[in-house]
């Protein structure tokens, strides 16, 4: 969805938006081989995957703002 919003205005929005998201993920994947304590490293993911969603979801409706206003 981003990659074809990445066409829009604001300008960058959406590849930055894409550029966090490949960020959280890697950070999900060392995390899962880094951290050794069960409960924190669940914590941790859980965290990343919350902040994947409200990247992609915060990005999604701030292309779709600036683009609905001129309708």
């Amino acid at each position: 969805m981003l990659a074809v919003l990445a066409t829009l205005p604001p300008p960058g929005l959406a590849l930055a938006a894409i550029a966090a998201i490949i960020a959280l993920y890697a950070a999900m994947l060392i995390v899962r081989f880094v951290v050794h304590a069960r409960r924190r490293r669940l914590k941790l993911i859980a965290a990343c995957f919350l902040t994947i969603a409200v990247v992609g979801l915060g990005s999604v409706i701030a292309i779709a703002t600036v683009n609905w206003a001129p309708l």
